[in-house]
């Protein structure tokens, strides 16, 4: 199995090329951390970090939300793509909580599925499957996938979406973050660590 290293963008308002290493759960690194303000108001937030391979691999690259942490991971176009151009119509990947589950459908409550598609890659469990039809009903949508996966109640964890990427000649490639705050959490500053699923 492929090993990833992490590393930041140099500055990713002015300059996104590759900067420092990074730890996977180092506290604050791509993102400052949530302020008090931030908490209360709400707010959104935008980083650019990459990740390289110690060997040539094809892997899947997805975000586990956790808390208020509630994020999108985007492709980058380039090393020195600032924030600014990032389209506002380009897909977003994320992660959604599962209501219920069989062995070729899960389940969300909610109706916005916008970030999700047929023929998307989605992990569920540690598995990885591909959506075949999705469905809305009532506030909730229905995600149809295949292979099948265990009989397994995976209720209350997450259902993510994720980007296939081929890590090639020790290249780092770039990728951006958007966290997203809702407003009306208490008044306490909080670190800010990236929940990334990587499996390759």
């Amino acid at each position: 199995m492929a090993i990833p290293t992490f590393y930041k963008a140099v500055d990713s308002h002015t300059d996104g090329s590759k900067g420092a290493q990074i730890d996977s759960l180092q506290e604050n690194a791509v993102l400052p951390e949530i302020t008090s303000q931030m908490r209360i108001q709400g707010a959104t937030q935008l980083g650019k970090f990459y990740i390289q391979m110690d060997s040539d691999t094809s892997a899947f690259i997805g975000l586990e939300n956790k808390g208020m942490f509630d994020a999108r991971l985007m492709l980058s176009n380039s090393d020195s793509e600032i924030d600014d151009d990032i389209e506002s119509d380009r897909k977003r990947f994320r992660s959604v909580i599962i209501l219920s589950n069989t062995t070729n459908q899960v389940v969300i409550n909610e109706s916005d599925n916008s970030d999700f598609a047929i023929d998307d890659y989605i992990s569920i469990g540690g598995y990885i499957v591909k959506i075949t039809a999705i469905n809305t009903n009532n506030g909730r949508t229905t995600f149809d996938f295949t292979p099948s996966i265990p009989n397994t109640d995976f209720s209350g964890t997450y259902v993510s979406n994720l980007i296939k990427k081929d890590f090639i000649g020790g290249n780092a490639e770039p990728f951006w973050v958007e966290n997203v705050i809702q407003p009306g959490h208490p008044a306490d500053e909080a670190k800010n660590v990236i929940p990334l699923i990587i499996q390759s």
